[in-house]
């Protein structure tokens, strides 16, 4: 999507706080098709999407030409929020850069009384999957269901993550700690009686896994669950 693309379908704002200011774009989709609040659907960049341009964090990001497309397709009233993180910053934090997750929880809250709270979706990817981890982790109760392509963190507590369910992927091809660590913690959000789907895509590295993950087959999966 180009840049006078995103300027006709997403609306940048930004949000400010007495300590942060979070860019982000906004778009509503099928407004007319619905009765009722909207859907709310928060897309996660990776890593090659920080600054405070509100522009990089739609750069190599085909996920969410998947989901605009397929909400648009479906005719489905929803809100698209694109957050976008700061270069020194990660959605989840590691050991050279802090969380900047507070404000994406403010920017959620911001938008709780405008959206159907049973039918709000995260999705992430490398570093977006990362955050949306550790957001299951912090906010149980939120999200009706989740999609993580190739994101980790570690530190989370599975009877808290299985919560929500989950649909995560992964590249054939990636790198041997991934592949080893991924269906580690899958299999501890299932022992915590998680609903997860977990999918091994033969043949992807990194980058296609990131780009290549949010098939309409998956998105179904996604929104056809509400929170409960």
């Amino acid at each position: 999507m180009s840049s006078v693309q995103i300027d006709e379908h997403y609306e940048a704002r930004q949000l400010e706080s007495a300590s942060s200011l979070l860019p982000y774009r906004v778009a509503r989709i099928n407004p007319d098709s619905l009765a009722g609040k909207p859907w709310l659907v928060l897309y996660m960049h990776s890593a090659n999407g920080r600054g405070t341009d509100n522009i990089a964090q739609f750069q190599r990001q085909k996920a969410i030409d998947s989901i605009y497309n397929y909400l648009v397709e479906h005719r489905m009233n929803a809100i698209i929020l694109v957050p976008q993180c700061p270069s020194d910053r990660t959605w989840a934090g590691n050991r050279r850069h802090q969380s900047y997750l507070g404000p994406v929880k403010e920017l959620l809250q911001l938008y709780a009384d405008s959206t159907d709270v049973q039918h709000a979706y995260v999705f992430g990817a490398s570093m977006g999957g990362g955050g949306v981890w550790r957001l299951l982790n912090e906010r149980p109760n939120t999200f009706a269901a989740a999609l993580i392509a190739s994101g980790m963190y570690l530190h989370f507590d599975p009877k808290v993550v299985a919560h929500t369910p989950l649909y995560v992927t992964l590249g054939g091809a990636e790198d041997e700690k991934p592949r080893k660590d991924f269906p580690l913690i899958v299999d501890a959000v299932r022992a915590a009686d998680g609903e997860v789907m977990f999918d091994i895509i033969p043949g992807l590295n990194h980058p296609q896994t990131c780009e290549q993950s949010f098939t309409a087959e998956r998105l179904e999966w996604v929104f056809r669950h509400e929170r409960k």
